[in-house]
């Protein structure tokens, strides 16, 4: 009968062979399929495309077409290419907690020394410009670690390498907490910036583990534990360093890691690495051809490149405020010791507040408009810094500012870049954290060094730059197809 009726339609154009296709869907007594077929006529095969399969439509549907010719629907499926209903994914509140734990402790290990730089500077003898070097190369370290080490979450099983990072982790601290010169402390800390890169493998993993449904809100409370990390670490070293000096709170770290490496060995489930287009195991892909990929996808994904360009203005902004307010926050009118400066960290907690309502934004009016709303809230941070870096009030507003903005740029582009390549989440994730911290450490060592040449005007000016090239970037509004966002506003 099928191939009668294929005969018969040969000649007949795609629009009407549909319409054909679509009286049989109504003479076979479905009157309402969840599904859609773009159906190619020719005398040997036809293929489905579904969206929603249900299994009692699916297979009267193909029962009525070809006339029953198996009772086994897996092998009939088998034949006809149509793939089985995904399982429906759900990402556990205790792992989600658990992810968002990792997260936030190991990034706060690479701003324990932003509180601190005024007193290594004393003990060292070097001026704030030089003593500046070392949250540079913390921010270069962890970029380098972002481009040549995280790559790896799409090659080698995750939970082995998050362990294993962690352990490095702990021994890059106490090499910091031993450092007896400012040579060996930038060295100590680029390696450290390395081996944490632990949250940048950890976020790709959140997004693959949970429902697309609930990707926004899971990226907002992983990124939301990641700035809590990187707030609290501020307040939590500069009381350490305050009462027991600076190299005490790498200790500390230290041996946080080890309880967090042993936490992890027992509690992170083992996760099967994905396979590529091919269907190959990513296991064997070259590393260098790997990291030749990135440079594909960047060259193919517009979107990509827009939110890293975005990312890197706002977060260079972000390195410039929290560098040199430890240097402004010494002098007068404030004369703040190390324990009051990090007080200041709890501000930013804000931040960590709107991350979860920054994921739900992006659901209800898209990631887009969130994302030009929280780069407002960045520019006007620096205006009321600028004019009132004598009062403390409006210090407070500017770091409130400026956390929340930052904050909801990273869950928003998060949530549109990170649906662009399906098995390349880490390498998409690579691309846009590792420009981030490039601006980072730009904005941290350029900050410092103006700060040092025009004392705090010098610092607004820089942050000023950095953050119009991430305006720009986002007034271009070139996105990819496959960017939902990008779609609906075209």
């Amino acid at each position: 009968w099928y191939q009668r009726r294929v005969r018969d339609n040969n000649q007949l154009s795609k629009q009407t062979k549909k319409q054909w296709y679509q009286r049989r869907v109504r003479g076979a007594k479905t009157t309402s399929l969840p599904f859609r077929c773009d159906f190619e006529c020719s005398e040997t095969s036809f293929q489905f495309y579904e969206d929603e399969p249900q299994e009692e439509h699916l297979n009267s549907l193909m029962s009525t077409a070809l006339e029953q010719r198996t009772e086994d629907s897996s092998l009939l499926r088998t034949e006809m290419g149509v793939s089985s209903p995904p399982p429906e994914r759900h990402l556990p509140l205790s792992l989600l907690i658990l992810l968002t734990f990792t997260t936030g402790v190991s990034v706060a290990n690479l701003y324990f020394n932003q509180p601190l730089l005024e007193l290594i500077g004393k003990e060292f003898n070097e001026p704030p410009s030089r003593a500046g070097l070392i949250s540079m190369l913390t921010q270069v370290g962890y970029g380098f670690g972002i481009f040549f080490v995280s790559p790896l979450g799409d090659v080698l099983p995750r939970r082995p390498m998050i362990i294993i990072l962690c352990a490095c982790s702990a021994v890059t601290l106490v090499a910091v907490a031993f450092s007896f010169n400012l040579i060996c402390m930038t060295v100590g800390s680029f390696l450290l910036g390395i081996s944490n890169v632990i949250p940048q493998i950890i976020i790709p993993l959140a997004n693959d583990l949970c429902s697309p449904n609930e990707r926004g809100k899971t990226i907002g409370v992983v990124m939301g534990g990641l700035f809590f990390g990187i707030l609290t670490s501020r307040i939590i070293s500069g009381f350490v360093g305050n009462w027991l000096g600076w190299r005490y709170i790498f200790f500390i770290g230290s041996g946080v890691m080890v309880v967090l490496g042993a936490l992890l060995f027992f509690l992170l489930p083992n996760i099967e690495t994905k396979t590529d287009e091919t269907g190959e195991k990513r296991g064997i892909v070259k590393y260098f051809k790997l990291l030749g990929s990135m440079i594909i996808l960047v060259k193919d994904h517009p979107t990509l490149r827009q939110c890293a360009m975005i990312g890197f203005g706002c977060f260079a902004g972000f390195s410039v405020l929290w560098t040199t307010l430890s240097f402004r926050l010494s002098i007068e009118p404030f004369n703040y010791n190390s324990a009051n400066i990090g007080l200041f960290g709890l501000i930013g907690l804000a931040g960590v507040i709107v991350s979860p309502i920054a994921g739900l934004l992006t659901k209800r009016i898209g990631p887009y408009f969130v994302t030009g709303i929280s780069i407002v809230s960045v520019i006007g941070s620096w205006f009321v810094i600028l004019f009132a870096q004598n009062s403390l009030v409006g210090i407070v507003c500017s770091i409130f500012l400026m956390d929340l903005g930052t904050q909801a740029v990273q869950v928003c582009n998060q949530t549109r870049y990170l649906i662009l390549v399906d098995n390349a989440k880490a390498r998409l994730n690579c691309v846009y954290i590792g420009t981030c911290f490039i601006g980072g450490a730009l904005g941290s060592s350029l900050g410092s060094w103006a700060f040092n040449k025009w004392d705090w005007k010098g610092s607004c000016t820089v942050a000023f730059i950095f953050v119009g090239i991430g305006t720009v970037s986002y007034l271009l509004k070139r996105g990819d197809t496959k960017d939902s966002e990008y779609t609906r506003l075209k």
